[in-house]
């Protein structure tokens, strides 16, 4: 199921955001600790300018595992968020 992680990134990349928010999802079932499929999915849904749905799927991978680098980010953008809304 870790390649359920590693296609979601690459559907990502190609813009493939249903296919890889379906993959995203897949993995997140198996990995419940993991916060990079839900961050994955806030970028997707903040592309798509649906920011409610992005911003919970920040909030929930922030409280997962993550690098730090990710978590400054998913925080920033929750910050930003409730800065401007």
């Amino acid at each position: 199921f870790s390649n359920a992680l590693k296609e979601g990134k690459k559907a990502y990349s190609q813009k493939q955001f249903q296919k890889a928010v379906k993959l995203f999802t897949e993995y997140a079932k198996t990995n419940p600790g993991d916060g990079e499929p839900y961050m994955f999915m806030g970028y997707i849904f903040e592309t798509q300018k649906q920011y409610d749905v992005s911003i919970s799927y920040f909030r929930k991978a922030v409280d997962l595992k993550l690098n730090s680098k990710q978590k400054q980010t998913c925080l920033l953008k929750i910050l930003i968020y409730y800065n401007y809304h």
